[in-house]
């Protein structure tokens, strides 16, 4: 059984994501993937 993890999210948040999603031209869940990739990646500072 999987467990999904439920993200609380605005509206705003959404939208960009969206937007990204379409430039990118990628689904929803894949830009979520990568900008949480990103953003674990990305160094400090």
């Amino acid at each position: 059984m999987k467990i999904r993890q439920s993200f609380v999210w605005d509206k705003e948040i959404k939208d960009k994501v969206e937007k990204l999603a379409a430039v990118e031209k990628r689904s929803i869940s894949q830009m979520i993937q990568i900008l949480l990739e990103r953003a674990i990646t990305k160094p400090e500072g």
